[in-house]
């Protein structure tokens, strides 16, 4: 026999076996992304931005991807930050040293797309 999974929104306690307690984010993902991206504008510069936030199966906690980003082109994931939905407290964030390695990897990978971005932006 399969268990039953019971969803229940805005519950705090539960006694019994698999059941998904889901909250309801006290932030929406518009301002999840803000938070982090201030955060990452303050403490590694511009060219590191946050992806689309998704919220946890329990509504507990956003995961935000970091994205190595130039102008006009976004190449791709480096990292990612996790941030308590009740309170937007980051949680976690890759290490910038790990995200400057990631960064300078994609950056020589994708050379060509990046320089060609630079110069649409460039023109216009």
């Amino acid at each position: 026999m399969r268990p039953y999974r019971i969803v229940c929104y805005n519950a705090n306690v539960s006694r019994r076996k698999n059941t998904v307690i889901r909250q309801t984010p006290a932030f929406e993902a518009a301002d999840i992304q803000g938070r982090v991206n201030g955060v990452l504008a303050s403490s590694v510069g511009t060219i590191f931005c946050a992806g689309t936030p998704t919220i946890a199966e329990n509504g507990g906690t956003w995961r935000v991807p970091i994205l190595y980003a130039t102008p006009g082109f976004v190449v791709d994931e480096v990292g990612e930050a996790l941030v308590d939905a009740s309170t937007a407290e980051i949680l976690s964030l890759t290490d910038i040293d790990l995200l400057h390695q990631h960064g300078r990897k994609l950056g020589k990978q994708h050379s060509a797309e990046i320089e060609a971005a630079f110069s649409r932006t460039r023109k216009g």
